[in-house]
């Protein structure tokens, strides 16, 4: 049977806690994640989840069915879906890393001993 239930901001927040409380112990870092991010609904219904970096995007990515399922039932509404938002703060992060790694990589085609350095050390070229 389909459900449609309107719901209130207030009554998807008390949800989502509960949601959160019920992975506390078994998926510690996802727990984490989602109580440390701004939950919204919008104009359509739907969740949206804004994240603070491309690792706790694709965290909460790998979860999105359960957590919809999980809602839906919840706020006995079908139609919900989540919207993953990343920060503008994290994009810019995200594509000055990538703007590292292939600096990093250029210094090693050019200096092949490089290499060895930076995995001996375990160097990382992200922020």
């Amino acid at each position: 049977m389909h459900q449609n239930e309107p719901f209130d901001r207030k009554k998807m927040l008390l949800c989502w806690s509960e949601y959160c409380e019920s992975i506390k112990t078994s998926k510690i870092n996802l727990y984490s994640i989602l109580v440390n991010s701004s939950i919204d609904k919008t104009e359509s219904n739907d969740i949206e989840i804004t994240v603070d970096g491309p690792m706790k995007k694709a965290e909460v990515e790998a979860e999105r069915d359960h957590i919809i399922q999980s809602m839906r039932r919840k706020l006995s509404n079908d139609e919900i879906m989540l919207k993953i938002v990343m920060t503008e703060k994290a994009k810019t992060i995200s594509e000055v890393s990538g703007l590292a790694q292939e600096k990093l990589n250029e210094v090693i085609e050019k200096y092949p001993d490089v290499s060895i350095f930076v995995e001996t050390l375990n160097l990382n070229p992200e922020l």
